[in-house]
């Protein structure tokens, strides 16, 4: 059977289109929360006083936490993850700020202006932002999401030019065909690997001391405890325990109890 010709390929690439307009729709207090939360911000950046300051800055920020847990973001833009951060940074609670001020990199890797509020915000911590030497074309299709657009745009490219060959009976079709779903299929198998072999991280919401195994008792791997907003590689976890093993960027490696570490 000419896999061009399967009705399975057609409904396949409608599913691709119908279930993220479900799936919109599925979420009516979505834009409410997001206008409510915005308007408070602006509140919270013309307030007189601290206190109006804090409330405001506060109403805000739980309204972002509301949407983020309603919601999966890790196919989103971003933003929501900045406003969130920005909210934190304007409450004081700078840990928090970069953990989510990382989350909204890693979904929009070319936005300065991340960058720059991530900058303020170690800086708050007496941290400096671990350099990137990552290509901008690396960087560019990094995150997810547009592993996920690639892989939708050619599948849907493919769905479209294998229905025009079912109806025109054109080889160029079919050659263009054959050439997206080559495209779609590469673009599968690099979510998949980046999903299995990418390696992990975190950010340290607290200041914590690095233990040589997983509990309180045993000996602190270096003097000073880890500061808090420090970005670290997460390399296991141990589950009865309840701690992370981690490695820093000075190539110290050691354990910390889950409560203090955020997975970006």
């Amino acid at each position: 059977m000419n896999v061009l010709k399967s009705p399975l390929i057609i409904i396949a690439g409608l599913a691709f289109i119908i279930i993220p307009i479900f799936l919109f729709f599925m979420s009516p207090n979505l834009e409410t929360k997001l206008q409510e939360a915005g308007t408070r911000y602006r509140s919270g950046e013309s307030a007189k006083t601290v206190a109006e300051r804090e409330e405001n800055f506060n109403i805000a920020l739980k309204n972002y936490l509301e949407v983020e847990k309603e919601n999966d973001l890790r196919y989103s833009n971003g933003k929501l993850y900045y406003n969130i951060a920005n909210s934190f940074f304007n409450l004081d609670e700078f840990a928090y700020a970069v953990y989510y001020y990382y989350k909204a990199i890693a979904l929009r890797p070319l936005d300065e202006k991340v960058e720059r509020n991530l900058a303020v915000a170690l800086n708050k911590l007496g941290l400096k932002e671990e350099p990137n030497d990552s290509l901008k074309v690396i960087t560019f299709f990094s995150p997810l999401t547009r592993k996920l657009q690639t892989f939708s745009l050619s599948w849907i490219l493919f769905v479209v030019l294998a229905s025009l060959y079912i109806w025109k009976e054109k080889p160029i079709y079919k050659q263009l065909a054959g050439t997206f779903l080559m495209v779609s299929a590469l673009a599968l198998s690099w979510i998949i690997f980046s999903a299995l072999f990418s390696p992990k991280e975190g950010v340290l919401i607290q200041g914590v001391e690095l233990k040589m195994d997983a509990g309180d008792q045993f000996a602190a791997v270096r003097e000073e405890p880890l500061s808090a907003g420090l970005k670290v590689k997460i390399l296991d976890f141990d589950k009865e325990r309840e701690y992370y093993k981690i490695e820093t960027s000075q190539d110290e490696i050691g354990f910390v109890p889950k409560n203090t570490l955020r997975v970006i």
